[in-house]
């Protein structure tokens, strides 16, 4: 339905689907491409850029519908990819690494206890 109330005002519902999927798909790549990139870190840093991405995106949709501003739709997933990525790297560079482990993990050379028997 979301989509459908997007391109009511389209002359090509392709260019509507393909500008709603790519508000979002910046945002992912560019969790992933942090994510490969650093693989140890805080989650808190990528969930902010996501969510950052996503609301740069939306106001440049509602510049663009307003006709304040112009960008094409294929630019929505770079320009959502940079904020993302930008934002995390921003954020995670004063973190530490997260916790090593919530669960407790024997070492290498440690055996795990056996359960008793009946």
């Amino acid at each position: 339905m979301a989509v459908a109330w997007w391109a009511k005002d389209s002359p090509l519902v392709f260019d509507a689907v393909f500008q709603f999927a790519g508000i979002f798909s910046g945002a992912k790549l560019g969790s992933m491409l942090f994510a490969f990139r650093h693989r140890s870190g805080h989650p808190a840093p990528v969930v902010l850029g996501m969510v950052a991405s996503a609301a740069t995106m939306v106001a440049i949709v509602l510049g663009t519908r307003a006709s304040a501003i112009r960008i094409n739709w294929p630019w929505y997933p770079a320009i959502g990819t940079a904020v993302c990525y930008g934002v995390t790297r921003l954020l995670s560079s004063g973190r530490g690494r997260p916790l090593d482990r919530d669960v407790d993990t024997p070492a290498p050379d440690e055996q795990l206890p056996q359960p008793p028997q009946a």
